[in-house]
């Protein structure tokens, strides 16, 4: 397989799937595995972003610095809703999430894992 295009902590645009089963929302989400995943299975895992912050679910990051993430509005990373992605249907990348908040992100995920 080629270079994988996108990087652990990339925020991207992809169609992401309803916990329903039943189609999805196209949608910013974090990747969170790193290259080696997409350079052997061709497979992203992603966490959904959302501008619902109400009710907030156990394990939701805020993103205050959205606009330096290259979100348009105030949105939330959903640790508790990941999921895997081909590279192909990931629709581009829109930034990547600071620092602060990967440390957040990478603690909540340790409880789910």
């Amino acid at each position: 397989m080629a270079t994988p295009k996108f990087s652990k902590w990339d925020i991207v645009k992809v169609p992401f799937p309803f916990t329903e089963g039943v189609g999805d929302k196209r949608r910013p989400a974090l990747i969170v595995s790193t290259k080696s995943l997409a350079q052997a299975q061709n497979l992203y895992w992603l966490l959904m972003i959302t501008s619902v912050v109400d009710p907030i679910w156990t394990g939701d990051v805020p993103i205050p610095h959205f606009a330096a993430a290259g979100l348009p509005v105030v949105s939330i990373i959903r640790t508790a809703k990941i999921a895997t992605l081909q590279e192909d249907r990931i629709l581009g990348r829109i930034g990547t999430l600071p620092q602060a908040e990967r440390k957040l992100v990478t603690a909540a995920l340790g409880k789910w894992l």
